[in-house]
């Protein structure tokens, strides 16, 4: 319904967005057929690089990679063999769930648990029961949003489970690991590189900060919704708002920097060239850096 009220009566020639990867999906059919940019600047469901369609974009890298990530981290840094995953029916997290228990299962661990719940529940004795139970090393938990993502990590609190908490970026937000430090104290999770200390990305969170009086809760997604502005203003000036050629010219970019994004290349499927990612640890209610991880 937003999508058709920009497109249709507002008659914009290009959409950041969606946030997320159900609403992207949902309105990609409408742009196409329109032929109206969508550039998203965190969408991450891996049916968006082959069900998107030639005018939906994406910063943000799939889940395809993010999943194995996760999956590699868990056997090869913390050598965990028995894992239980928890996550949404949506597209985002069933995304990841998929791809860490494909990866995970290759490099020769075993998934004792796989539990899926629905989105508005937040009762989840159940399930960390059946985790206890499992006697795991290691509990994926992928939600949507970190709000049920802290209920499941209270849940398993509550049991006394003692195996260790990997993440998705969604659960990463700063505000989040603020306000429920001792919750989320210790929790590993996993987001695209951003190297918040070169100078066009320190410019941006400066004024972001100057602006709004506090911290990026999710850094990478912010700056790219910035640039995509910049990115977007260029091509459009420099095809006289022709979506065709700006389409044209986001299938050939390479190389490009502008807003607070350096060195943005898309491939073709329109997703960012992306292969690093930054792991993070929950510390006293502070999000650190523990390493990157390069995919090869």
């Amino acid at each position: 319904t937003a999508a058709q009220k920009l497109i249709n009566i507002d008659h914009v020639s290009a959409i950041i967005g969606g946030v997320c990867s159900g609403e992207t999906l949902g309105f990609a059919p409408i742009a196409n057929e329109k032929k109206v940019i969508a550039i998203s600047p965190s969408a991450t469901s891996p049916d968006i690089s082959t069900k998107g369609g030639p005018y939906i974009y994406r910063f943000a890298p799939s889940d395809a990679l993010a999943g194995k990530v996760a999956a590699a981290y868990a056997i090869n840094d913390l050598n965990f063999k028995r894992a239980a995953v928890i996550s949404e029916n949506t597209d985002y997290a069933q995304g990841l769930r998929k791809t860490f228990v494909t990866s995970f299962k290759l490099l020769g661990g075993e998934v004792v648990v796989d539990e899926a719940y629905n989105t508005g529940v937040t009762d989840f004795r159940t399930q960390a029961l059946k985790i206890k139970n499992a006697n795991v090393d290691v509990i994926y938990v992928i939600p949507q949003s970190a709000a049920p993502g802290l209920n499941i990590l209270k849940a398993l609190s509550d049991q006394q489970i003692k195996a260790k908490r990997l993440t998705a970026e969604a659960m990463l937000s700063r505000d989040a690991a603020k306000e429920n430090a001792n919750v989320m104290e210790g929790l590993v999770g996993f987001e695209a590189f951003f190297q918040e200390d070169a100078p066009a990305a320190q410019e941006f969170i400066q004024a972001y900060k100057d602006v709004y009086h506090e911290e990026l809760a999710y850094p990478f997604y912010m700056s790219n919704s910035y640039s995509e502005v910049f990115l977007l203003k260029d091509l459009l000036d420099k095809n006289n708002g022709d979506t065709e050629k700006v389409r044209d010219a986001l299938d050939r970019l390479k190389h490009w920097t502008g807003g607070s994004s350096s060195d943005v290349s898309l491939d073709e499927s329109g997703d960012i060239q992306w292969r690093t990612y930054a792991v993070k640890e929950v510390k006293d209610g502070k999000i650190d850096s523990v390493r990157t991880f390069t995919l090869e």
